[in-house]
């Protein structure tokens, strides 16, 4: 007898160190390299060289990430911004998507597309688009993903030069990859 309540005894200990010890079900700690903004509930891990400033999120992106400079001739950074905007009411991802690729379309010079499609980030179905278009300071390719969650839209926009878009592509795949929703 006096063996079984010493056992149990034991075993009640051994799940109280447990959670004292895994801080009764609160979440791991930050992630080393990993960018976390809790007030807009999300994290991602940029490419570990690439520069990241924070914004202030309403016409700005909330975060921004650019690649560092090539070479001395190089004249523009590649960067992955995220934007987020507050959504009124219910709002369909196929709805604001659309809505959002006829404001793009309207409002950027010689914008064509290229490919759209759907994947799922963070167990949340998205949609893509790569589109081209031009800036003052030369061409631009993009590839945008929007994801909606709650009263919340997140679009995720890596760009470059055309003619290095496909080198960067899997850098901004991977990025991306890594979004998640905190």
């Amino acid at each position: 007898m006096f063996k079984r309540i010493s056992t149990i005894t034991l075993f009640i200990a051994l799940v109280i160190f447990g959670f004292i010890v895994n801080g009764c079900g609160t979440k791991s700690p930050p992630e080393p390299g990993r960018y976390y903004n809790k007030g807009k509930g999300f994290s991602i891990k940029f490419p570990g060289e690439w520069e990241i400033k924070e914004g202030p999120g309403q016409e700005e992106p909330a975060v921004e990430a650019t690649s560092p400079w090539e070479n001395d001739a190089d004249v523009f950074s590649e960067f992955i911004a995220i934007y987020v905007d507050e959504l009124p009411g219910t709002t369909s991802l196929k709805d604001y998507f659309n809505e959002l690729n006829f404001n793009t379309e309207n409002d950027l010079a010689h914008y064509q597309e290229k490919e759209r499609g759907n994947i799922s980030i963070d167990n949340t179905d998205t949609k893509w688009i790569i589109f081209t278009y031009t800036l003052a300071e030369g061409a631009m390719q993009c590839i945008s993903y929007l994801l909606i969650k709650g009263n919340k839209a997140y679009m995720i926009s890596c760009n470059s030069e055309p003619e290095k878009f496909d080198m960067y592509r899997s850098k901004f795949k991977e990025a991306v990859q890594t979004f998640r929703f905190e």
